[in-house]
């Protein structure tokens, strides 16, 4: 690759950006404009468009924090958006680029969330060699529970009596319009339980749903009346349990059980990957046994959620791929 120029995201770049973010090989609809910026007003923006002459080859999406960037603080997952036809070569040099290109703005870390590896649309790990060879250090690591639903491992006996116990006591599983109910549950599963409110606001989470209808769903367990629910991203590979909570009543008639046996076995059979998302706390340092533990009896194996510091100017090191 010769000829590359780094430009920083300005809105009259929205088309162009979101048209590569559905292009690129490991880019998903979190990473379009309209999801990261319905809280542009937290976080000071500083993303980047990498070019070689007039040809777009690489974004990633990134902000400002303390001096340093974070790609992206937003966001669960980040890092390099790239074309499907990038190979390792092409990417160490997006790479050294990128890095020389924070360094020479006066950023002298960045810290580099990876996508993970069950999203991408075609095997793309050329990041976390570059990683490698930049000396970059890992600083956290989730793991997140995922499941292959053509192939899961065997539900354990106790999730299959709970999801019978569920349906014999009448628990439907449906598809909710709108996620206000749902939400007054999480919150307040969320304020016993740890203190905090979801990221996002009911507000937010309907004007998501109303920007990405086919990708955000929220999937309701009903008895006699609400009893739990999740709230679903869709991606082309993977459907991704975002928030998860659950009534008493509905802890008691197994009602999450009954929930997401539809979703695995019916509703998203489909996809190659269901995610039930990380269970971890302290920056990854402590893993929650119980809840990990429950998302496994679902056949769910561990995925890493890698976060590295790098120092911007070891951009050096990568200087014979420039």
């Amino acid at each position: 690759m010769a000829d590359i120029s780094i430009k920083k995201y300005q809105p009259a770049d929205h088309k162009v950006w979101n048209e590569f973010v559905r292009k690129s090989k490991n880019g998903v609809f979190i990473f379009e404009r309209e999801f990261m910026e319905y809280h542009a007003h937290r976080f000071k923006d500083h993303s980047v468009m990498i070019f070689e002459g007039g040809s777009l080859k690489s974004v990633m999406a990134a902000n400002e924090e303390n001096g340093s960037i974070i790609s992206h603080g937003g966001l669960s997952y980040g890092g390099l958006l790239l074309e499907e036809e990038a190979h390792l070569a092409d990417v160490l040099t997006l790479f050294y680029h990128v890095l020389k290109y924070f360094s020479d703005n006066g950023f002298p870390g960045l810290t580099y969330k990876c996508a993970p590896s069950y999203l991408a649309r075609v095997p793309s790990f050329e990041d976390l060699y570059a990683l490698f060879l930049v000396n970059a250090t890992l600083v956290r690591r989730d793991m997140s529970a995922v499941c292959s639903p053509g192939h899961a491992l065997s539900f354990r006996d106790t999730r299959r009596q709970t999801v019978r116990k569920a349906a014999g006591r009448g628990v439907k599983v449906v598809l909710a319009q709108d996620p206000s109910q749902f939400w007054e549950i999480l919150e307040s599963n969320l304020l016993e339980r740890h203190g905090v409110r979801p990221v996002h606001t009911l507000d937010e989470i309907r004007l998501l749903m109303k920007c990405f209808p086919e990708q955000i769903h929220c999937y309701e367990a009903i008895g006699e009346k609400l009893v739990g629910g999740t709230v679903i991203f869709e991606t082309t590979t993977t459907a991704h349990a975002q928030y998860i909570a659950s009534t008493p009543d509905g802890k008691s008639t197994g009602a999450l059980d009954l929930l997401f046996h539809v979703l695995i076995t019916e509703t998203f059979a489909h996809k190659p990957y269901f995610s039930f998302g990380m269970s971890n706390e302290k920056d990854g340092r402590h893993l929650n046994l119980g809840l990990n533990s429950w998302k496994e009896g679902f056949g769910a194996t561990a995925f890493p959620l890698d976060f590295y510091r790098v120092q911007t100017s070891n951009h050096t090191l990568l200087g014979p791929y420039a």
